[in-house]
């Protein structure tokens, strides 16, 4: 915790230097959508976080990994080819393959680990992070919070841009957006498009190929909107996002215990591998939506249907090495998710005291592994191929509303709440090369079918003391559906059956505005009881589980502030610190009384912004993160960080020309780690990097 008083001291002196600024400048007035309906945010009754397009060009914000990073107490990693996030203590879940924060990109929910949930950002507005349950008005599980990702919106006049980069390591980045009207306040086109490559920093030493770690993204998308007449409007978006990435972002190690793995791993070890056998992670998604408005006198009717098709097709090395106990090992993996969405929603036009909104919700998502297994060798001479094809379904039906109305002058009582019904099918069938029954090793099918029903409450209560002032409360609960383990290979419904995790979410915050509005800040104490948590475990090597493993809390307080000291100068920051625990856990019980794994202890950004009025500018970012622990039982731990990246730039009419490094100080931590029995793999973040931009606006 020793980062915290050095990471207050830049952030003070900072905002000293700041203060003594002459300056008539403000911060402009930010407007939201967290309760599916306008608002200034100052009336919002929840913690938010808003990212606008200002923050997102100046921060080279290009995925949802890079937003996540910008969050107090939310964090990411990617583990081999899915992406994990972990949010106030709350991690993903292994076999319902969900994140605890969904991503709506324009309307298109993905939760899942596979489904490209680390999109390209393109043709961004704003991106809204609700933080804490989502559940009573949005559709997906979100037990943690919404990252809701917002498009620009065209005008009659057409606007974008076009830019690239190229940096370390043969880093290509490339991207455009174009908005504008085919037909003025009638019919408008959005255009939009990124692509980027890269070598990566891993050789391996096994076949010289420098370039084990490559990857290669995209991503397109078109908007049609439609505006007949002044009370309808219809969208219609289509995307499509690809990503083929090769290895591992770290080190492997075996033999040894996973302390001596997980310690002993280093950036130049990592950098030189020795794997046998190839990887290659190829993940891709097309998603359309259909959104419709119409706006009557006194309310306003919306409908939204989305469908989205995922894949990832996998193919790894089992150890990432030459392990003479893994020789030609590999892992695979076939998977397609097709997931349907339908909402309907209501709510009054009126701006008076009175606000509501309604709506039912449908979901249907179809997963199939066509293949999920490997290869490996128990001895010498024997080599065991398994093979674990399931087709899953998910159905989940339910009807929210909310109603916020001002009781007197500036005080405003919100109450909310969703029902819902989610019913879950499995049809598993699990193959051995060779029966081995001595080992619980043969042939194995299972089929099931389960439902949950619940209601979630939410209620949440805000007081405006003055124009610039206002605190608020909320209870919320969140909910994370139930599952099947699909790669267990053996027992019944007892043994591959987990129930929901719920937790109670409860906070306390404050938001204002100071200094004739040049600052900006909020701050928001919560505490959070889960229950049922899923825990994932391995068993003997060969069996994988997530079953429900006890309870646990989370206390935390999460601060966040901007100030424009002049119009040259805007300085900004966020601290999340962040208490979790351990009350029970019937799969690790020497982990009662220790913390959530993969939950920093805290984490912090501060930057800092100037532009001359010459067109130079410069920009300094540093990002920070407290002690974590990997595991359970709170063996393995990485110590706190901190990064730089900085920025250095000209603008000049429409085009602006730019130097940027990140990670300057080559700082080298762990950001994930999956081990046992003797075998582990550590990923690592990414070394420094230098590199050169171009953009031009029109």
């Amino acid at each position: 915790m020793k980062s915290i008083p050095r990471f207050t001291v830049l952030l003070s002196v900072a905002a000293a230097c700041a203060l003594n600024a002459a300056s008539n400048v403000s911060l402009k007035e930010v407007t939201v959508s967290a309760n599916k309906m306008e608002e200034n945010i100052k009336d919002v009754a929840q913690s938010i976080s808003v990212i606008d397009e200002n923050e997102i060009e100046q921060k080279r914000i290009k995925s949802v990994k890079d937003a996540i990073r910008q969050i107090p107490n939310m964090h990411e990693s990617l583990y081999v080819n899915k992406t994990r996030v972990n949010f106030r203590g709350v991690n993903q879940s292994e076999f319902t393959n969900s994140n605890p924060v969904t991503v709506y990109i324009d309307g298109i929910p993905t939760s899942s680990t596979y489904g490209r949930y680390d999109a390209f950002l393109t043709n961004v507005e704003r991106i809204e992070i609700l933080r804490g349950p989502q559940a009573a008005l949005y559709g997906k599980d979100s037990i943690g919070g919404v990252i809701n990702v917002i498009s620009k919106q065209p005008q009659n006049k057409w606007s974008g841009g076009i830019g690239a980069e190229y940096g370390s390591y043969n880093y290509i980045s490339s991207n455009f957006d174009a908005n504008g009207a085919l037909i003025d306040d009638k019919l408008f086109l959005s255009l939009s498009g990124a692509a980027k490559s890269d070598d990566g920093w891993i050789k391996n030493e096994f076949n010289g190929d420098d370039k084990a770690s490559k990857s290669v993204e995209h991503r397109f998308s078109v908007a049609l909107t439609v505006k007949p007449t002044d009370r309808l409007t219809a969208r219609l978006t289509l995307a499509h996002d690809k990503d083929d990435s090769d290895f591992f972002r770290g080190g492997s190690g075996a033999g040894a215990s996973d302390s001596e793995i997980f310690y002993g791993m280093s950036r130049q070890k990592a950098k030189h591998a020795n794997s046998d056998l190839p990887t290659t992670n190829n993940q891709k998604s097309f998603s359309q939506a259909l959104a419709f408005d119409y706006e009557f006198d006194a309310a306003k009717f919306s409908s939204i249907t989305t469908h989205k098709k995922s894949t990832s097709d996998s193919l790894w090395d089992s150890d990432f090495a030459n392990l003479p106990q893994y020789v030609e090992a590999v892992q695979f993996q076939d998977l397609k998710i097709d997931t349907l969405t339908q909402e309907f929603k209501i709510s009054n036009s009126d701006a008076g005291k009175f606000k509501w909104i309604g709506g039912v919700y449908f979901e249907r998502e179809k997963t199939k592994y066509s293949h999920l297994g490997g290869e490996q060798y128990l001895t010498p001479m024997l080599k065991l191929k398994k093979d674990t094809p399931s087709n899953m379904k998910a159905t989940t039906a339910a009807a929210f509303g909310q109603v916020n109305y001002e009781f007197i002058q500036d005080l405003t009582f919100s109450l909310g709440g969703r029902y819902q019904k989610i019913n879950k099918k499995i049809d598993e069938k699990t193959t051995y090369s060779q029966q081995l029954p001595m080992f619980g090793l043969v042939d194995y099918e299972f089929r099931d079918s389960a439902s949950w029903t619940k209601f979630l409450p939410k209620i949440g209560i805000i007081y405006r003391l003055n124009d610039d002032l206002s605190v608020f409360a909320n209870y919320s609960q969140g909910y994370l559906t139930g599952g099947y383990n699909y790669f267990a290979g053996f027992g019944g419904r007892d043994e591959n059956k987990f129930g929901p995790q719920t937790s109670d979410n409860y906070e306390l915050g404050l938001r204002g505005n100071a200094f004739e509005d040049r600052l900006k800040f909020a701050a928001t104490l919560f505490h959070m009881d889960i229950k049922d948590i899923h825990i994932y475990k391995i068993i003997n090597s060969t069996q994988y589980v997530t079953a429900n493993g006890g309870k646990a809390k989370s206390d935390g307080i999460e601060l966040e502030a901007t100030y424009q000291a002049s119009s040259e100068l805007e300085i900004s920051g966020a601290l999340g610190i962040n208490k979790t625990k351990y009350k029970q856990n019937s799969q690790y019980p020497n982990a009662v009384g220790k913390k959530i794994e993969n939950t920093p202890a805290f984490n912090a950004n501060l930057g800092v912004s100037y532009v001359h009025p010459s067109g130079v500018y410069a920009r300094a970012d540093l990002l920070a993160a407290g002690a974590t622990y990997f595991d359970a039982q709170n063996l393995l731990k990485q110590g706190s960080w901190v990064t730089l990246d900085l920025r250095l730039g000209y603008r000049f009419k429409d085009f602006d020309v730019y130097a940027f490094a990140t990670n300057v100080t080559d700082k080298t931590y762990v950001t994930a780690y999956m081990g046992g029995n003797g075998y582990g793999l550590v990923q690592l973040n990414d070394p420094r990097r230098f590199g050169l931009g171009v953009r031009y606006s029109f």
